[in-house]
């Protein structure tokens, strides 16, 4: 399973000091990937288990997370602003 999924998975989402800026939800076959703007919660992304060890998905899941502001340090399993 690639990096980025991997931490989506287990609950390793970027944050917003305190606040929670992003979840992810299972339901039967899918992930959704939701963000929490002012005043909705967005989805995102939908993906599969079969998705997560895509090149393709993983480059997705970095442009996202980019276009927010933030980076997955691969070593500390971080998000940097």
């Amino acid at each position: 399973m690639k990096v980025i999924f991997r931490e989506i998975i287990k609950g390793n989402l970027p944050k917003k000091g305190n606040e929670e800026e992003f979840s992810a939800v299972k339901e039967e076959k899918y992930y959704f990937l939701y963000h929490f703007g002012n005043p909705s919660k967005d989805q995102i992304m939908k993906f599969n288990l079969s998705e997560a060890n895509s090149e393709i998905a993983e480059e997705r899941c970095k442009r996202i997370f980019k276009s927010f502001g933030y980076r997955l340090d691969e070593k500390t399993k971080e998000w940097n602003k």
